[in-house]
C-alpha cells in the first residue's frame, strides 16, 4: 500500500502545473433563475458493492494532465484529487498507473489496440477525439461496463446526450473534472456598468429578463470612441472573447441547436432550420456587424483582450470560461461579476452555458479490463461528489468569485451545460459534420458580408453523407 500511495502522490504532484497553469488546447456547449440553489440539486444514487482486485494495475491514460501533471502548487482542488485517488487505490486494492498522452490520443492508441494489445483500462481525454475511436470501433459502450448505472446522476446528462447514438453511450463525465469550469460565461466590469448607468445585471438575470435585447443595449452604451475617430485600444468596447468558439456559445445560450433527436430517436442536424438561421442572423448583427467588439482582424489579439483589455477597462464584457478568474483576473482592480450569456428573449425559460470540444470525458477502449475500469469509474464518481466537488465549489465561492450573485449564477449554470454532438462524434474522424456546421458558423462570424446560409450550403452535402454513416453505425 505504501508503494501505491507513493505512486499516486508522485502522479498527482505533477497535476497542478498542468491543470492550473496550462491553457486549453484552444482558448477558447427553461426556468428563469429567480432563486438559484446554494448547491447543485442532486439525489444520492443507490450504493454499488464494488470488488477488490488484489493489487492489480489499472492503467489510466490522461490527455488532459488532470491526474498527471507537475505540482500541486497549493491548489485545494488538486489536493482533493490526490486524496480521492489514494482512497480509490485503497478501496479497490489497485495500483493506479497514470501516464500522460498527447492530445491526439487516437494516433497513439490505434496501432496498439488494433494489434490486440491493451493500451489503457480508462482514457481521460478531450471530447473532440472521441469520434476517431468511435468510428474505428475501438470503444466499449458504457452500457456494457460493470458497476456503472447510466441513470445515476453522478453522470452529467448533457455529456451523455452527446456521446449516445443508437442507444449506446460511449463517454461519461462526472464531478471529478467539472465541465462547468471550462464552459462559457459573461464576466462584466461592475465599475464600468455603474459609470454607464446600466441596470443591475444580476437582477435582470434573477428576473429572467437578461436577453439579447438587453445585451445589445449594454453593448451600445459601452462602445465609445475617445474623440480621435480612430478605433483602437484607446477606446472602449462592448465585449471581447475568443474568435470562433464564443459565437457558438452565444448561439447555444440563446436556444440554438446544432442537432436534434427526431421522433424515431435518430439524430438530425438542425442548425440549418429556419429558427436557427434567424437566430444566427440576429447574432451576426450583434457580434459581427454591430461594431460593438474590437476588430481583431485589424491586428488585435483576442488573447490580449481577455488577459489585459478586460481588467484594464477596455471592455464591458469578457466572454470566457470560468478559468479566466484563476488565470488572469485575480488582481483585477475593478470589480467584476459573472452572469450567463443572454437568452434569445423572455419566452426562453432557461439560461444555458456551452462547453466546447475541450470538455473532458472518460472512455473505455477495447482490450481494457472492463471489471476494473467500471469499478474505478464508479468509485471515482462517488468519491468525487463527496470529497472533490465540495472543495471545488468552496474554492470558487471563497477565493475566485467576488459576490454571492456570481456564485449563484455559476452554480445555477452547472446543471444547464450544453455540448456540441457534432464535434464529439465525427468532428475529427470524418470532417464532414465539422465542415458543414462549425466551419460554416465561425466562417460567417469571421468574414464581413458573408452569409451563414451560403457557408452552410457549401458543406451540407458532405454533412448529410456523414450523418448517414453515423446513423448506420452499430456496435
Amino acid at each position: 500500500m505504501k508503494r501505491i500511495l507513493a505512486c499516486v502522490l508522485a502522479i498527482l504532484m505533477l497535476v497542478g502545473m498542468a491543470a492550473c497553469g496550462d491553457k486549453p488546447a484552444t482558448t477558447p456547449a427553461t426556468t428563469p433563475a429567480t432563486t438559484p440553489a446554494t448547491t447543485p440539486a442532486t439525489t444520492k444514487p443507490a450504493e454499488v458493492k464494488l470488488p477488490t482486485f488484489g493489487g492489480e494495475t489499472l492503467m489510466l491514460a490522461d490527455a488532459a494532465s488532470w491526474f498527471t501533471g507537475a505540482t500541486l502548487e497549493g491548489s485545494n482542488t488538486l489536493a482533493a484529487v490526490y486524496n480521492v485517488m489514494a482512497a480509490i487505490s485503497e478501496e479497490l486494492d489497485i495500483d493506479i498507473q497514470t501516464f500522460p498522452v498527447a492530445t491526439d490520443v487516437y494516433s497513439n492508441a490505434q496501432p496498439v489496440l488494433m494489434s490486440g494489445d491493451p493500451f489503457a483500462d480508462v482514457i481521460h481525454d478531450y471530447v473532440w477525439t472521441m469520434g476517431d475511436f468511435w468510428v474505428a470501433d475501438l470503444l466499449i459502450p458504457m452500457n456494457d461496463i460493470p458497476y456503472i448505472n447510466l441513470e445515476d446522476d453522478y453522470w452529467l446528462d448533457g455529456a451523455k446526450e452527446v456521446t449516445t447514438l443508437n442507444g449506446k453511450t460511449y463517454g461519461l463525465m462526472g464531478e471529478f473534472y467539472p465541465a462547468i469550469e471550462g464552459a462559457y460565461y459573461l464576466f462584466y466590469n461592475k465599475n464600468m456598468a455603474e459609470d454607464l448607468g446600466l441596470p443591475d445585471l444580476h437582477q435582470l438575470v434573477k428576473d429572467g429578463k437578461w436577453t439579447l435585447d438587453e445585451f445589445e443595449k449594454c453593448l451600445k452604451a459601452a462602445t465609445k470612441d475617445n474623440g480621435d475617430n480612430v478605433w483602437n485600444m484607446e477606446d472602449t468596447y462592448g465585449f471581447c472573447g475568443p474568435d470562433g468558439t464564443i459565437e457558438q456559445g452565444f448561439f447555444v445560450a440563446a436556444g440554438g441547436t446544432f442537432f436534434e433527436i427526431d421522433e424515431n430517436g435518430k439524430n438530425r442536424i438542425s442548425v440549418g432550420d429556419a429558427d436557427n438561421l434567424a437566430l444566427i442572423d440576429r447574432l451576426v448583427t450583434l457580434l459581427r456587424d454591430g461594431g460593438y467588439r474590437y476588430d481583431y482582424s485589424s491586428g488585435g489579439d483576442w488573447g490580449w483582450g481577455i488577459q489585459s483589455g478586460f481588467p484594464s477597462g477596455n471592455f464591458l464584457f469578457a466572454a470566457y470560461p470560468a478559468l479566466g478568474v484563476k488565470w488572469y483576473w485575480q488582481e483585477m482592480t475593478s470589480d467584476f461579476g459573472l452572469i450567463p450569456m443572454p437568452k434569445a428573449n423572455e419566452d426562453q425559460t432557461e439560461y444555458y452555458t456551452y462547453a466546447d470540444h475541450n470538455a473532458l470525458m472518460l472512455y473505455v477502449p477495447i482490450n481494457a479490463n472492463k471489471e476494473m475500469a467500471g469499478a474505478f469509474m464508479q468509485s471515482l464518481a462517488v468519491h468525487s461528489r463527496e470529497e472533490l466537488a465540495p472543495v471545488f465549489w468552496e474554492d470558487y465561492e471563497m477565493t475566485y468569485l467576488r459576490d454571492t450573485e456570481s456564485f449563484e449564477n455559476f452554480q445555477m449554470l452547472s446543471t444547464q451545460v450544453r455540448f456540441h454532438q457534432v464535434t464529439s462524434m465525427l468532428g475529427v474522424a470524418k470532417g464532414g459534420l465539422y465542415s458543414g456546421t462549425l466551419i460554416a458558423f465561425t466562417g460567417t462570424m469571421g468574414t464581413a458580408g458573408s452569409s451563414f446560409a451560403a457557408n452552410y450550403e457549401a458543406g451540407i452535402e458532405t454533412t448529410r453523407i456523414t450523418m448517414e454513416e453515423v446513423l448506420g453505425y452499430s456496435n
